[in-house]
């Protein structure tokens, strides 16, 4: 609702009384005047909504004044937003914006546009309730349940039960956002059914009765819904007397029927349409998940416009404005200003242009907007011509206590004369006392000695007030906090400085580890940011010396190190492959990651890497023909990995396959010929032949024997080697 207050003086003068002494009004009126300005320029404001609802909204307030007096609104309230009009000059409208009211209490707040107050009341916040789930089941035996309850902060609840068997145990928070503790009794009948009353809403237990065995089965376990949403049925299958629930895990996933059960049943669900990026959300039924994934939509279209603004003439004319955006994207151009026209493109798909006529001005500066593709473009229009007429500014200045000078504007036509002339001994008009257009007056102003005082200067006719504080006084400081506990992590933190306006102050530290990052001086009431160093040693205290406090800072000292091992360091792994396990040891708070570094060794189970773990590594079959060896660094510590070869198909060759030897006897060899890997042993069969080294071995060698002197006649021996066979023949004495 937007209205506008009449200009009618009885009709301002009533309001402004009405507010001075707190007279209220009809209904719920949210705007009032408080202290108009009683000089030339004075403004009237009103209009305004009624009470803004909860959940917020758009209101304006209306505001006249003389064409020639400029104005600015300011929002003193962080839940109101100037979202146009935020300054103007004669009449003119100030729109605003409230957010939704977080609390079950009625606030105000309030627009001030120059030295008038527009009150703001917004509704408060209605206390609505949801659990976090209707029902629960048990099983005979009874057991404990509890429930979540959400709502706002500050709005009260109760629990009661209705059934016998089910007593209430605790209520946490019952003044906002908690939870219902209660117990239920064992069942030695038949499966049974109880409620709860919480903030007003039902609550099912469901108990299963005596001797019965529960399982429970749902058919299908999923559904894939598409963006625009639809519907969803879930077959359970449970024996009779079995109770079960259904209850949704995402909020725009409803459960419309078949929310409690008892034996088979079915259960309908409900899914809202996605307007944002593809979804995953579960429905419990009867204690199995029922997955439901949801498409996303596109993205929304897109608009700009160019120029947002131009600025016209008095005598009017016309402009283009280009719409830019993505085919397919519709739009229109709607003229917000009965003084702009749009006479081409008022509605459009993908790229396009805007053609708009201004109409002359008569009156004074305005701007009028219209909206296209939901963007707003201005029209800044220059006022009609008309006679003389002044701007001053400002038109009240704050002059320190020592004094000093103040620069006042005129603002006219050229042709415009005017004058400036002090009301007031200590204010003298020093330049600027005449001039013709646009001009500059200086004031300058003398020192105060004595308490605070006003005076006047009359500046093209209208009243400029300079207003001086009285003398200072000594300064006093309160500095809070006086202590600041730092972690070892450093950070910033803040100091207030409390003291009158005018009085100086500095802040400096006693430590190289602390810094003033802001704030370092000021005069009145300020705040001070500290930063403190990371310590990477002991604890530490230091302090700063702020608007003459002594403030200290005490910081943690760092924590230990990480240190970390890992047990074993090295395995081996057969042929055919297979899993091993490795056990991190380390501090709760020390994080380490696992990366393999060789191809044929894989991570199949990585735990959270903070703290003590175990880490699964599958080692890939050898298929080559040597052994391997691999490595995987865990928590910056090397795990060695070697594998076997695989069995190969082992030949063997003997040079000589045959050795004649003296009755004499001596030393011999023979050339054993195989593969690396195929093992062999040698065994005489013979006491008078000798394996003089390498009696076994793998891959191909040399084998030295030795052969005793033979003290009769021509004997035979051998050595048998892997499958082969040495014959040895030696001749007699």
């Amino acid at each position: 609702m937007q209205t506008k207050t009449s200009t009618s003086s009885g009709l301002l003068i009533a309001a402004a009384i009405a507010a001075a002494i707190g007279i209220p009004g009809c209904g719920s009126s949210s705007t009032s005047v408080l202290q108009p300005s009683n000089d030339r320029c004075q403004i009237a404001i009103g209009g305004g909504p009624s009470t803004i609802p909860a959940d917020g909204g758009n209101g304006s307030i209306s505001v006249s004044a003389a064409r020639e007096c400029l104005w600015s609104a300011t929002s003193e309230s962080q839940w109101l937003t100037i979202t146009s009009g935020a300054s103007g000059q004669g009449d003119g409208t100030v729109n605003f914006q409230a957010v939704s009211n977080p609390a079950p209490a009625m606030r105000r707040g309030s627009v001030v546009i120059n030295n008038s107050r527009a009150e703001i009341s917004q509704a408060a916040a209605p206390c609505q309730y949801r659990l976090g789930s209707v029902a629960q089941t048990f099983p005979a035996t009874g057991g404990d349940g509890s429930v979540d309850v959400q709502t706002l902060e500050g709005c009260n609840w109760t629990a009661t039960s209705g059934s016998s068997w089910v007593a209430i145990a605790n209520l946490q928070n019952p003044g906002g956002s908690g939870s219902v503790r209660f117990r239920v009794e064992p069942n030695t009948g038949d499966a049974r059914t109880g409620s709860l009353t919480i903030a007003g809403l039902s609550f099912s237990v469901i108990q299963s009765g005596a001797n019965v065995q529960c399982n429970y089965g749902i058919e299908p376990t999923g559904l894939s819904a598409p963006a625009a949403g639809g519907t969803g049925t879930i077959a359970v299958t449970a024996p009779g007397g079995c109770g079960w629930t259904a209850v949704s895990q995402a909020p725009w996933i409803a459960v419309n029927n078949g929310a409690t059960g008892n034996g088979n049943g079915i259960v309908s669900i409900a899914v809202a349409a996605n307007t944002g990026a593809a979804r995953t959300g579960t429905v419990i039924v009867a204690s199995n998940a029922y997955t439901v994934t949801q498409a996303g939509v596109s993205a929304p279209c897109a608009f700009a416009i160019a120029p947002t603004n131009q600025s016209i003439a008095a005598g009017g004319g016309s402009a283009t404005v280009t719409v830019t955006t993505a085919a397919g994207c519709s739009w229109t151009a709607v003229s917000q200003s009965q003084w702009i026209t749009v006479t081409n493109g008022a509605s459009g798909n993908g790229n396009g242009a805007v053609a708009l006529t201004i109409a002359a001005n008569g009156g004074a500066a305005r701007t009028g907007t219209v909206t296209i593709a939901g963007q707003t473009y201005s029209v800044n229009q220059a006022e009609a011509p008309r006679p003389c007429a002044f701007t001053v500014a400002p038109t009240t200045i704050a002059s320190p206590v020592g004094g000093g000078t103040s620069p006042v504007t005129v603002t006219t036509e050229s042709n415009c004369s005017w004058t400036a002339v002090s009301q007031a001994q200590w204010i003298t008009v020093t330049s600027g006392g005449s001039g013709s257009g646009n001009g500059t007056v200086t004031l300058t102003i003398a020192a105060n000695g004595g308490a605070a005082r006003s005076g006047t200067v009359t500046v093209a006719g209208h009243t400029v007030t300079v207003n001086q504080p009285e003398a200072p006084r000594p300064c006093a400081y309160t500095v809070a906090p006086m202590t600041i506990e730092a972690p070892a992590a450093g950070g910033p933190s803040t100091v207030t400085v409390t003291t009158d306006p005018g009085c100086s102050w500095t802040a400096v530290t006693q430590a190289d580890w602390i810094t003033v990052a802001s704030g370092a001086a000021g005069a009145g009431n300020g705040t001070v940011t500290l930063s403190v160093a990371p310590n990477s040693g002991a604890a530490r205290t230091g302090s700063a010396l702020v608007a003459g406090h002594t403030v200290t800072i005490n910081q943690n000292g760092a924590p230990p190190p990480c240190s970390y091992a890992i047990n074993p360091i090295e395995t081996v792994v057969a042929a055919a492959g297979g899993t091993t396990m490795v056990a991190v040891t380390t501090q709760n708070s020390c994080t380490w990651s696992v990366t393999t570094n060789t191809t044929w060794i894989a991570v199949t189970n990585i735990p959270t890497g903070n703290g003590n773990g175990t880490v699964e590594l599958s080692v890939a079959a050898n298929t080559g023909t040597t052994p391997r060896s691999g490595t995987v660094t865990i928590a910056g510590q090397t795990f060695t990995v070697t594998q076997t070869a695989p069995p190969t198909a082992c030949t063997y060759e003997l040079m000589p396959m045959h050795q004649d030897v003296s009755n004499a006897g001596g030393d011999f060899t023979v050339q054993i010929v195989t593969q690396p890997a195929c093992p062999w042993t040698a065994v005489p069969d013979g006491s008078w032949i000798e394996i003089a080294a390498n009696a076994g071995g793998s891959g191909t060698t040399t084998l030295t024997y030795h052969v005793q002197p033979n003290p009769g006649a021509t004997r035979n021996g051998r050595i048998n080697i892997a499958t082969q066979r040495l014959n040895i023949m030696q001749g007699p004495m």
